[in-house]
């Protein structure tokens, strides 16, 4: 790897590029690749961290945080309506004695 790309300032300027053109979307909303970005973090020890803190920046719900616990805590159900698809992730409540 060439050695101007170990430096982070470097590397956060890419990422952030690929952000950029992603955000242009018709409604506004951040319609940025995770995949991109993911592949960016299996790339390359260097890329990894810059990648993941763009990431989790750009993260438009909890639900990819909810799914990094196990899957006790947490169930997913999908429903097919017409062309629609809608994704519920349910919590379980979790109640500790004192």
């Amino acid at each position: 790897m060439h050695a101007c790309l170990r430096i982070t300032e470097t590397l956060d300027l890419i990422i952030k590029f690929l952000v950029d053109e992603r955000v242009d979307n018709s409604n506004g909303t951040c319609a940025i690749c995770h995949k991109d970005i993911a592949r960016l973090i299996r790339c390359c020890k260097a890329f990894m961290d810059p990648a993941l803190d763009v990431l989790w920046e750009t993260q438009s719900s909890l639900s990819p945080l909810i799914m990094c616990l196990s899957g006790h805590f947490w169930t997913l159900e999908i429903h097919w309506s017409g062309r629609v698809v809608v994704r519920c992730l349910h919590l379980r409540i979790i109640m500790v004695g004192c």
